[in-house]
């Protein structure tokens, strides 16, 4: 429970966009509702705590699936604990089929203007590395590595692994994910990274630390397993996963399931130096220091109209690289090392 008590520590103590430098999400007097289901109950119970010693009142509410079928509608007791709410933690599975609800949370969220953390999928794994610095180390780190990336055209990345490829931006195109809350507004965890939309990517991509998708949540860690990208004109052209037959059939049937599913959709910077090391959890890793893709749809991440468009989207992490932009090196070894980033 100490690894899950302090990364809620964590989660309750991260900056609020607009707000004083001091204003926490979670304060003394705050009502937060924390809403879990069976497989995170622990990390529910670690938030309440951490709740409790900074004088705050928590109400945790467990989604209850009838024999494993999905939940349509926002129960009443989740719906009473939400609008009662300052701040709230969303701690669940997410089921394609469970959208609506889903939608429905997120409606009575924003009408209510609520601070609201999203922990979509979380493991107690993920939970307890994934948040484990500051998050206002994080955003320190995260402005400084985007004041990096303002004006840069190239970044190139390589790793001992086998990564080497050159990758085309566009200056001030970077969206950042690193962990700041807002009223009203859904704010995922883990965080602390910037994405981009591609102008060009060629080269070899070697993921050793996680893939996204069903794939990648069976295989785990892959520091032993690497998959080899191969990219051309911002497509993957081969994919090679000698080590895991299974997984490159996979991976090669999502690459050719729809129009798009083979792009490199985005582009991923992570800046969250608490992570030392890959978990084997791309929601994790892809905020590992260093540089990841994003292969396929990069509508969750961006909301531009020339986003990427795809049926398909998966995270491709590596465990270390050095990134190089427009000539600095900014990453090395999977640390972050220019003198203005944490």
């Amino acid at each position: 429970m100490s690894d899950l008590l302090h990364a809620a520590k964590t989660l309750l103590g991260a900056p609020v966009r607009g707000a004083s430098p001091d204003a926490r999400f979670v304060e003394a007097g705050d009502e937060l509702a924390v809403v879990v289901d069976d497989a995170s109950q622990r990390i529910g119970a670690a938030l309440a705590r951490a709740a409790e010693e900074i004088d705050a009142r928590a109400t945790v509410v467990v989604l209850e699936r009838p024999e494993d079928k999905p939940i349509k509608v926002l129960a009443p007791d989740v719906h009473d604990a939400l609008v009662k709410a300052r701040t709230a933690v969303v701690a669940t599975r997410c089921p394609n089929a469970e959208r609506s609800m889903r939608e429905q949370l997120a409606a009575v969220v924003k009408a209510c203007g609520i601070r609201h953390a999203r922990l979509a999928d979380i493991t107690e794994h993920a939970f307890a590395r994934g948040l484990r610095l500051d998050q206002r180390v994080v955003c320190e780190a995260g402005r400084a590595m985007e004041q990096r990336l303002a004006l840069a055209r190239a970044i190139d990345v390589e790793s001992s692994a086998g990564t080497r490829l050159r990758i085309g931006v566009t200056p001030g195109g970077w969206v950042e994910r690193l962990g700041e809350v807002a009223p009203g507004v859904a704010v995922g965890f883990p965080a602390g990274a910037l994405y981009t939309l591609p102008d060009s990517v060629e080269g070899i991509f070697v993921a050793d630390a996680s893939l996204g998708e069903f794939f990648g949540a069976r295989e785990g860690s892959l520091r032993d397993k690497p998959v080899r990208f191969e990219i051309r004109a911002g497509k993957v052209v081969s994919v090679h996963a000698p080590s895991s037959p299974a997984l490159e059939a996979d991976v090669r049937a999502t690459l050719g399931f729809a129009d798009g599913s083979d792009r490199v959709g985005l582009v991923v910077i992570g800046v969250n130096g608490g992570i030392e090391e890959p978990s084997g959890d791309a929601a994790v890793d892809q905020n590992l220091p260093g540089l990841h893709l994003g292969i396929g749809d990069a509508g969750g991440r961006m909301t531009t109209a020339v986003s990427c468009k795809a049926r398909t989207a998966f995270a491709a992490c590596q465990a270390t690289s050095r990134v190089t932009i427009d000539g600095q090196i900014v990453v090395e070894g999977g640390k972050l090392v220019d003198a203005g980033i944490r």
